[in-house]
């Protein structure tokens, strides 16, 4: 094999190993990018709508997974890590309303799901 030819096989099995690797961080992280920026946008509107549902006590922090402007998906994770709850809104009449929630994961064991991203 000519050295040209094995520098070329070499350059190519490096850059495939890169690409695999800069496509399999941006398949892990976009998720929780996506969580970041639409949770810094609308949090003025979701940071206390978890009392619609009546079971949260109260929460760490909350991040919005999925936006648009007839539906959202909310993250809250409970006060010291209690439990994790996935909570689906409709705006209705000019208001966000709480539709269906999923205890995704509870302290107690109650529930012991998994979603993406996963938030603990």
């Amino acid at each position: 094999m000519s050295n040209t030819k094995s520098k070329r096989i070499r350059l190519t099995v490096i850059l495939s190993l890169v690409l695999v690797f800069v496509v399999s961080m941006g398949i892990l992280f976009f998720p929780y990018a996506k969580a970041e920026i639409l949770t810094m946008f609308h949090k003025d509107e979701f940071e206390d709508q978890y009392e619609q549902i009546g079971w949260i006590r109260s929460i760490e922090y909350f991040r919005v997974i999925s936006y648009n402007e007839k539906n959202a998906t909310v993250i809250y994770i409970e006060e010291d890590h209690y439990g994790c709850f996935k909570v689906n809104f409709e705006f209705n009449d000019g208001a966000w309303k709480f539709t269906s929630f999923d205890c995704v994961w509870s302290a107690t064991g109650s529930a012991s799901g998994f979603m993406w991203p996963y938030y603990r």
